[in-house]
Parts: C-alpha cells; sequence; structure tokens
C-alpha cells in the first residue's frame, strides 16, 4: 500500500477518534480505517508496502502510529559513509520540527550560554529556516534508545554574485553532549557537513574556531585562511528591527 494512502486512512482516523473519544472497535476510528483498507483489497493494483512504524503501548496492549518527522532538508542528503562510521547505537539526521524536547538547546548549551525562547518560538524559527530550501542545513546526532539528541551542527550556503554566480559553506554551532565526548562524532558531524556542502556545488567549506580547536579541524582537512573579525551588538539589540 502506498504511504499516502496509509497516511490518508491514519489522519482520518486519528481526527474522528480525537472528536468521538471512541479508542475501541466498532468506532468511527475503527470503521474509517476498515473502510478505507476494504477499498484498498478491491484494487486490482494493490501494492501492500509497509505501513507506518507501529509503537506498541505495553501497558494497554494497543499500538499507535508514529507521525512521520518533519525535517529541515531531505535526508539521502546526508553522507551514507558518515552514517555508516557512527556506534551503532546512535544515528544522524536533519534537524526536526519537534526537536526542542529532544533537547537540542540543551547541546548546543555546551558551546555557549543558550537563552530559552520556548518551544513556540523554536519552533516558529524552525520553520522560517526551513521556509528557505537550500540554504540552512541543521543535523542531529540522536541517541536511539533515550530518543535525545547527542551531537549538532549547522551549515549555511551563502550565495555569491562572484566565482560565476558561486556558492559558499560555513560549517556553524558544532556541539556534543560532554557524555558522548570521545567518539569522533564532533569530527562525522564536519564530515556529514562538508559532504552536503560540497555536493550543494559551493567552492569552498569555510568555519571559525578558537586556536585550541585547530588541530581537531586540521584532522578533518581544513587549514588556517585569512583572520576572523568580529563586532558584536550592544546589549539589548537583538530583535531585528527591518
Amino acid at each position: 500500500m502506498p504511504t499516502e494512502a496509509w497516511l490518508a486512512w491514519y489522519q482520518e482516523a486519528a481526527m474522528l477518534q480525537a472528536v468521538t473519544g471512541d479508542e475501541g472497535r466498532g468506532g468511527e476510528a475503527e470503521r474509517c480505517f476498515e473502510r478505507h483498507l476494504s477499498s484498498l483489497v478491491d484494487s486490482p493494483h494493490l501494492d501492500v508496502g509497509t505501513p507506518p512504524t507501529t509503537v506498541s503501548n505495553m501497558s494497554s496492549g494497543q499500538q499507535s502510529y508514529s507521525a512521520p518527522l518533519e525535517l529541515a532538508f531531505p535526508e539521502d542528503l546526508i553522507s551514507p559513509e558518515v552514517l555508516k562510521a557512527l556506534p551503532s547505537e546512535l544515528t544522524m539526521r536533519p534537524l526536526a520540527s519537534d526537536d526542542y524536547k529532544r533537547g537540542h538547546l540543551d547541546v548546543l548549551s555546551v558551546l555557549t550560554v543558550v537563552n530559552d525562547p520556548g518551544a513556540a518560538a523554536w519552533t516558529s524559527q524552525f520553520h522560517a529556516m526551513r521556509a528557505m530550501p537550500r540554504t540552512y542545513f541543521s543535523l542531529v546526532i540522536v541517541d536511539k534508545k533515550s530518543d535525545r539528541i547527542v551531537g549538532v551542527g549547522s551549515l549555511f550556503v551563502e550565495r555569491k554574485f562572484l566565482r560565476g554566480l558561486g556558492s559558499v559553506g560555513h560549517i556553524e554551532d558544532i556541539a556534543v553532549d560532554k557524555s558522548q565526548q570521545g567518539k569522533k562524532l564532533g569530527q562525522r558531524i564536519i564530515q556529514a557537513l562538508t559532504y552536503i556542502s560540497e555536493n550543494s556545488g559551493c567552492y569552498k567549506t569555510i568555519l571559525n574556531c578558537s586556536d585550541s580547536n585547530v588541530p581537531f579541524y586540521e584532522k578533518c582537512g581544513f587549514a588556517r585562511k585569512e583572520n576572523e573579525m568580529a563586532k558584536y551588538a550592544p546589549e539589548r539589540s537583538h530583535s531585528p528591527r527591518l
């Protein structure tokens, strides 16, 4: 069965169940499912496929269907080689719209002070960045067992008028949870972001780092080039006014 068909009956069933409060057999949600299933079974071109991932509810014996993650960018842009190199208990994927609850900001706090804006503002920022395709690529490493984020990193693609309308990839905000350091996760994040940058057509990939981190980035294939300059805005003037 095509994924779209499963999603159709699931969404309708979930909506009816929420309205009627009926979870038992014979309820509107159950009848909705049976109606969709019957129509599909009668089709001469039925493709059974794979239903949505189910998660067992051990206390009630029921099964619930997990909705697909809303990702910041297509998952297949991440290097297969990097994925293979990760420890088996971890996975890497694009940032998801509900990753606030998985501790995204907690991991970023390893880098610097993070002012928690709350879930609603965080999600709004996610959608604002997602609305600019091929520009922002934020990815995370997730512990499979706990479903918590343990590593983060971002790539920003800057489009230019020079070098034949070329692009530059800026790597930012690389952070790994202290409990997971020593597993080369930072290196895997850098490799994954560089892969995306180069496959996006960027003629170079750049980043800023402290002197103490220079040896690490040299191991990742980067070299010293020019100097970083910065001018910080006055305190309490960070809100956009344009």
